[in-house]
């Protein structure tokens, strides 16, 4: 009873400092840069083979948001032959996200809804993609009929750009949510290996970094005593 007493004043202390390094942090640093120290320490403590996921999966997303901008951001007077190069190197991307997707899609949660999120683009405007000369598999990957693509480019050329240009941008929000997913939701096996990743000490590790007064330090070293007292009677 004591010890469950003592424990909860523990985690009272932690969110009693986590209030003020809130306060303290929002005035000096951006959300990217409190979310990195946590995120950093968390990729350091992983395995190549995980890193080299997460590297390989945001060269995937951040192509095929390259990709899809260029496609978006065609002039309007932009040939029709230049349109058509466009539309097949980001036909021939999107299908590789697919891909890419597809192998990875069964390690996680967060992996099988980012398959079905991209997947589900082509179907969701499968019959005006068809209309101009793109096809959609069960799959989800996209197809060019490249003589009936050049038909209505020539026949209906603002169809085709408009058709083009809601596929782009479906893609690139959809590319630009896969940049932003986290590591740790990523590797949703290795998170649970590390999921004292945030720990008592790790956290205090944060707070040594992006302290700079001290009523903020006053508070971690009374959370890090209050700790100590739990840990020496527990």
């Amino acid at each position: 009873m004591i010890q469950n007493i003592g424990l909860q004043s523990g985690y009272q202390a932690i969110a009693q400092t986590q209030q003020v390094a809130a306060r303290s942090v929002q005035a000096q640093s951006t959300t990217q840069e409190r979310y990195s120290i946590s995120q950093s320490y968390y990729n350091n403590q992983l395995p190549a083979k995980d890193l080299s996921f997460i590297k390989n999966f945001s060269n995937e997303m951040s192509t095929l948001y390259g990709a899809a901008t260029k496609l978006q951001n065609q002039k309007g007077n932009e040939s029709a032959d230049k349109i058509e190069k466009n539309t097949k190197e980001f036909v021939d991307k999107f299908n590789e996200s697919v891909d890419f997707l597809e192998k990875n899609k069964g390690k996680n949660k967060t992996l099988n809804r980012l398959h079905d999120s991209l997947t589900s683009i082509g179907k969701t405007y499968e019959k005006s993609l068809e209309n101009i000369g793109i096809g959609v598999g069960s799959d989800g990957k996209l197809a060019i009929d490249e003589t009936k693509f050049k038909e209505s480019l020539t026949a209906s050329p603002d169809r085709v750009k408009d058709t083009l240009s809601t596929l782009a941008k479906k893609t690139e929000d959809f590319a630009m949510r896969g940049i932003n997913t986290s590591s740790q939701s990523l590797l949703a096996e290795s998170s649970n290996k590390l999921q004292n990743v945030m720990d008592e000490e790790t956290y205090y590790a944060g707070i040594r970094k992006m302290a700079s007064n001290a009523q903020f330090m006053n508070m971690y070293y009374s959370a890090q005593a209050t700790f100590n007292m739990i840990n020496l009677f527990a």
